[in-house]
């Protein structure tokens, strides 16, 4: 005959509490990390740990939830109560006393009773910890957004000294170029890119808006004659397309 499969107890979900709990701790710890030493991590690295952050806190959020509600819900098996159970069916076998049965039969369901108050009082403290958890992290998610937002400001800053380049002297050209290729180097890893098409691109419509058509004897139709306004790409997707001016046949 087949070995029956042994039910999860309640120590299992005891364990998977605690397992989800430390993720929770671990994400939020190298999120932390990883935003306050995003300038002097290698871009690879903060990306990794960057992912890695989120994915902790998803999978111990869900390992907490889980574990809660089954253990809220009393979904505890017999395992953890056979000896105690053994031991009173013992008594009540071996006494035929009432009194004595009675007795035992009323110690158990005080030992369930208390057993029950301290699942709820441990759910209760889970419960707050999540939730602190959880504000943390929409405390960094907000301060994620915001700094994006500065991050465009800063782009469109020195966008607006680059469309003015001819009236600038070469030192300071270059020397805003260099700027603007070490701070998006510097941002990338965070989700933020610029897109800044160059003459002779082709027009993409997933990044580009079309400001204008012009006939052009030099390009062939579809291609960029020139750029009016940078784009931007925030998470893997266009929030800005870039507007340009598109050569036509």
């Amino acid at each position: 005959m087949a070995n029956r499969e042994q039910p999860r107890t309640g120590r299992f979900y005891f364990s998977m509490l605690g397992l989800g709990i430390a993720l929770l701790a671990v994400g939020i710890t190298c999120l932390a990390i990883t935003l306050t030493n995003v300038s002097s991590f290698d871009r690879t690295f903060s990306f990794i740990l960057l992912t890695g952050s989120f994915v902790l806190l998803f999978a111990g959020a869900f390992l907490v939830v889980w574990s809660f509600t089954t253990l809220w819900v009393g979904e505890l098996r017999e395992g953890d109560y056979s000896l105690y159970t053994a031991a009173a069916l013992e008594v009540m076998a071996s006494d035929r006393d009432e009194e004595a049965a009675a007795q035992a039969y009323q110690e158990l369901v005080q030992h369930f009773k208390d057993e029950l108050q301290e699942l709820r009082k441990l759910t209760e403290e889970q419960e707050e910890k999540l939730a602190q958890a959880r504000s943390s992290a929409d405390r960094l998610e907000e301060r994620v957004g915001e700094w994006q937002e500065q991050a465009i400001k800063m782009f469109r800053l020195m966008e607006r000294t680059l469309v003015h380049s001819d009236q600038l002297n070469t030192d300071y050209r270059r020397a805003v170029e260099d700027f603007l290729k070490q701070y998006t180097t510097l941002v990338e890893p965070l989700g933020i890119s610029p897109i800044i098409p160059q003459r002779g691109d082709r027009f993409d419509e997933r990044i580009h808006i079309i400001h204008a058509l012009e006939p052009s004897l030099e390009l062939d139709g579809g291609q960029v004659i020139s750029c009016v306004s940078w784009g931007f790409g925030v998470d893997g997707q266009t929030r800005v397309p870039a507007e340009v001016v598109v050569a036509q046949n």
